[in-house]
């Protein structure tokens, strides 16, 4: 089993046991036929030197990729609930809600640390880290959109 599907069954089944079968199934399938490159011993050491600054890793980074999600989030609800049956959409919505304020309070809470870390002295460093980091992810996001990995099945 690829390292991904097994590190994050491994995690799912000590949360809930053997439920979600076809979830566990689905993942495996995924990460034999498209290994996921941050499952590899190479995108590992690079990932670690880079996070050698605990900046980096623990806080900015964490913060862009739970906004990426938050805006995520937003993007998929009208969807979701267009595509909903109309006597579930109010239980989605509230479903949706509640994951949308996990995503603001995960945001929050990284954002409270730097700004921290900013007032004792570091806030050109962060802003340099935040701007570096969100340059990244923007050529990450743009080859992504390149390759159409949005395009549906």
């Amino acid at each position: 089993m690829n390292i991904v599907a097994e590190l994050t069954v491994k995690a799912l089944h000590a949360h809930a046991g053997t439920a979600w079968p076809h979830y566990h199934e689905a993942l495996i399938t995924a990460c034999r036929k498209a290994p996921p490159p941050f499952g590899t011993r190479s995108y590992g050491e690079i990932y670690r030197d880079a996070a050698m600054n605990p900046w980096w890793m623990a806080l900015i980074q964490m913060n862009i990729a739970e906004i990426r999600t938050r805006v995520h989030h937003l993007l998929q609800r009208p969807m979701l609930l267009a595509h909903c049956a109309p006597e579930r959409r109010r239980r989605l919505a509230r479903v949706l809600d509640a994951l949308l304020l996990d995503e603001t309070r995960h945001i929050a809470y990284t954002a409270a640390l730097i700004e921290e870390f900013a007032c004792s002295g570091e806030a050109e460093l962060v802003k340099r880290l935040m701007q570096e980091r969100l340059s990244d992810f923007n050529a990450i996001t743009n080859e992504d959109l390149g390759r159409n990995v949005f395009e549906s099945v």
